[in-house]
């Protein structure tokens, strides 16, 4: 559950430039108890154009979606409206769909697909939790403060009791955002491994272990073989022999209870 933060110091304001808050703005601050950050133009931190969208609304901003995926480096595709609304109308569609918007003018520069958990709390996640690895907001190169208004937004929000986002990266800026709102850190839950791969194939391979490094010498050596990668209509026997794999060794496998029917 996110508690309300206790009131930073207030920063003094830049020479010449004395940032004010809208009235409304100032009634939100008391009654969180906590100091809204100001930049030095004025705009604080929080006061954007951030909107909390439904599933109505997330599809209807399918295109600029796609548009805001393709140019966020960061981007994977777990990210993206395919994966994001597949995974909700395969494995939650139980869990009403929503997100938060962050605009600059009429442009969408951040994204956060956020389902919502019904029970005893009123919860919202990361859309795609599970199945997914990286997680974290959608951001336009060169939109500044994007995972702070996201992080205020879930702060503020009056219509949920707890925020819990699943495989948020550990170094993002939404994390950072997070621990900065909170006055806290995030729990390590599980680990995305992955590698830095250097530049140059050889130097790849001297990174690598002896023994490692004596089985690539061998393939290398082997005569390159060509393959037609087409996609299959039904992935049947893949998902049958990934589960006879780990039968073998009396575990289930990566493919269990709705998996199967979310990757047909």
């Amino acid at each position: 559950m996110i508690p309300s933060p206790p009131a930073p110091s207030p920063r003094p304001p830049d020479p010449g430039s004395v940032p004010t808050l809208s009235p409304r703005a100032e009634r939100g601050a008391a009654r969180k108890n906590r100091t809204l950050t100001v930049t030095p133009g004025g705009y604080p931190r929080g006061m954007g154009k951030t909107e909390v969208l439904d599933r109505a609304g997330l599809e209807a901003l399918v295109p600029e979606w796609r548009d805001l995926a393709a140019a966020d480096p960061a981007a994977t595709p777990f990210q993206t409206p395919e994966w994001v609304l597949l995974w909700h109308a395969r494995l939650a569609p139980r869990r009403p769909l929503a997100a938060i918007a962050v605009r600059d003018g009429n442009d969408l520069v951040g994204l956060l697909p956020l389902a919502r958990s019904r029970g005893p709390w009123r919860v919202w996640r990361t859309a795609g939790t599970g199945p997914s690895d990286y997680l974290a907001p959608l951001v336009r190169p060169g939109a500044d403060g994007v995972a702070g208004r996201i992080a205020d937004r879930l702060a503020d929000a009056p219509e949920v009791d707890l925020v819990d986002l699943h495989q948020i990266p550990a170094r993002s800026a939404m994390a950072a955002a997070m621990a900065e709102t909170t006055g806290g850190e995030g729990i390590a839950q599980s680990v995305c491994l992955r590698v830095a791969l250097p530049e140059r194939y050889d130097d790849y391979v001297k990174s690598l272990s002896k023994s490692l490094r004596a089985d690539v010498r061998r393939l290398d050596k082997l005569d390159p073989a060509v393959y037609a990668l087409e996609e299959a209509a039904d992935p049947s026997e893949f998902l049958r022999l990934h589960a006879e794999r780990w039968r073998k060794r009396g575990l289930p496998g990566a493919f269990v209870g709705r998996l199967p029917t979310f990757h047909r």
